[in-house]
């Protein structure tokens, strides 16, 4: 407790600001966390899985029974199946539909970063707003008739300065969380494509070849 205890006290020294500023950091930390976890999960594909894309040609049953096991509640999985269901369509339908599960996962992995990117821009503003209050403070003291306390100046300033220090505090830490879980958003995003292009590639093989030998039959007649 000794080694909190003057953190405690400055943070008390900070005024009414400080409340909301450490609403805002534990919500920053937690979504943090939550995307951390949520985004870290969803890169580690599990190896039978990524070792499906690798053969030639794709075992689409196998592939396909190997993304279920994952679970409904898995966006990636869900977003491959999506693919991996409209394999065999005209071109303009996989498209389509390959755009709504893109938009899906999409709107699935970056959840909550609305709200981290929020608290970057709010966190200064309100410690801001702390830094006014503590000034007014000063100001009416110096203001006021009579004698003026000094320590009452003092306190003033240093409400002011404190309440900035823990808004910009809270917004580096919402703003490293922020670029990081876009970082790794990015990453995954561009991981998928590249599978669905996998699997889109290799159904247009197959069904070429499938193909040939009849268009060939018929040249020969």
């Amino acid at each position: 407790m000794s080694i909190f205890q003057p953190v405690i006290q400055l943070l008390v020294r900070g005024g009414p600001a400080i409340a909301p500023l450490l609403v805002m950091a534990v919500m920053a930390v937690a979504l943090m966390l939550d995307r951390g976890r949520v985004l870290g999960r969803l890169s580690r594909l599990p190896d039978d899985v990524v070792a499906r894309f690798d053969a030639r040609p794709l075992d689409w049953q196998a592939l396909e029974r190997d993304l279920r096991a994952l679970g409904p509640d898995h966006p990636v999985a869900t977003f491959l199946l999506a693919v991996l269901a409209v394999r065999d369509q005209p071109g303009w339908y996989r498209e389509s539909r390959t755009q709504e599960a893109v938009s899906d996962l999409e709107g699935e992995l970056t959840r909550g970063l609305w709200l981290l990117e929020t608290l970057v821009t709010a966190a200064p503003l309100v410690g801001l707003l702390g830094t006014i209050t503590g000034m007014m403070g000063s100001f009416r003291l110096l203001g006021s008739a009579g004698q003026v306390d000094p320590m009452g100046v003092s306190a003033g300033v240093g409400e002011a300065l404190i309440a900035t220090a823990v808004g910009l505090v809270v917004a580096l830490v919402a703003l490293f969380g922020y670029n990081l879980a876009s970082r790794r958003h990015a990453r995954l995003m561009d991981r998928m494509e590249v599978l669905a292009s996998r699997i889109l590639d290799e159904a247009r093989l197959e069904s070429e070849a499938s193909r040939g030998p009849g268009l060939a039959a018929g040249g020969r007649s």
